[in-house]
């Protein structure tokens, strides 16, 4: 599934009351200010996502997505399974999060 696949599922009114819909809003707008950050310094939307300047912001977003599952658990499976693996970044981004290789 697209990240515009999920803005779209996410402004959807009838799944409003969903407790993974309310964690994807809240990614989604913290995802949004990163986005919209990067670009004014650089010029690129897409630059945060492998640029190893970035890996301090894709952490954030790693630890935010981590904190909305603990808030919102049926966000757990589209966290793990759609977002995260635009997080992944660089080898060394995992290594940098302490994950296992």
């Amino acid at each position: 599934m697209q990240i515009k696949e999920l803005e779209s599922m996410a402004k959807d009114p009838r799944l409003s009351e969903y407790q993974a819909i309310k964690g994807l809003q809240a990614y989604l707008r913290r995802r949004q200010i990163i986005i919209d950050e990067v670009e004014k310094a650089t010029g690129s939307k897409t630059i945060w996502k492998q640029s190893d300047n970035y890996v301090g912001m894709r952490e954030l977003l790693r630890k935010y997505g981590e904190y909305l599952v603990v808030q919102y658990p049926q966000f757990n499976s589209v966290y793990q399974n759609l977002l995260k693996s635009e997080l992944q970044g660089e080898f060394k981004d995992n290594i940098l999060a302490g994950e296992e290789v």
